[in-house]
């Protein structure tokens, strides 16, 4: 126990946490919040970071989640199994000039454009709302069987 305080006060006990603790919500809300703040369109758009936290849904096969990799935009309207989201602020504007497709695949879907013989998602698929499409593109993502 006397290492633990030693190093602790040694190296900062905000170094130490992580170690500690399953999750890191707070250290990936500091790092979306800075970015935002910052006007970092990489950093807060694209760049993919590990979300661990307890409480994630289950995933596609219905196991549970330990963390997801995804970007602060993805994270700042996700929500845990509760419903409730992980405190990360969206940064308004900042990702509209990220290119579409970036978007709709991060949420795991694919970008069509509208044609005549295109006017909605297949059978297979459903539309997912995308504030990055275009009144000529839609974002379908496959229904899991």
């Amino acid at each position: 126990i006397l290492v633990v305080l030693i190093v602790g006060f040694i190296i900062g006990w905000g170094n130490i946490a992580p170690w500690l603790s399953g999750d890191n919500v707070d250290k990936i809300a500091q790092a979306c919040a800075s970015a935002c703040t910052m006007q970092s369109v990489y950093d807060f758009c694209t760049k993919q970071r590990e979300l661990k936290a307890s409480d994630l849904p289950v995933d596609a096969d219905g196991k549970a989640q330990k963390s997801i990799t995804k970007s602060c935009n993805f994270f700042s309207t996700y929500k845990n199994k509760d419903g409730n989201t992980y405190g990360i602020e969206e940064c308004l504007g900042l990702c509209d000039s990220v290119e579409p497709l970036q978007t709709c695949v991060e949420l795991e879907g694919t970008l069509l454009t509208l044609t005549e013989e295109i006017t909605d998602c297949s059978d297979t698929t459903t539309e997912i709302p995308s504030s990055d499409t275009t009144t000529t593109e839609i974002c379908c993502k496959t229904i899991p069987e």
